[in-house]
């Protein structure tokens, strides 16, 4: 079930490579301002891969 009471589908597993810590924390706020501040630039590539996605 999501956080606003939905039952969603598709979502077996949630990756938990990236613990929510200070440095973790640091990192994913660096990468959402660079996406944010340039929004033209379709090379970005999140850190925060789950490399077992499909």
């Amino acid at each position: 079930m999501s956080a606003n009471g939905e039952y969603t589908t598709g979502f077996s597993s949630l990756c938990t490579d990236y613990p929510l810590n200070p440095d973790v924390l640091a990192l994913l706020w660096d990468e959402v301002v660079t996406y944010w501040t340039s929004p033209n630039d379709l090379t970005l590539r999140s850190r925060f891969c789950d490399p077992k996605w499909r």
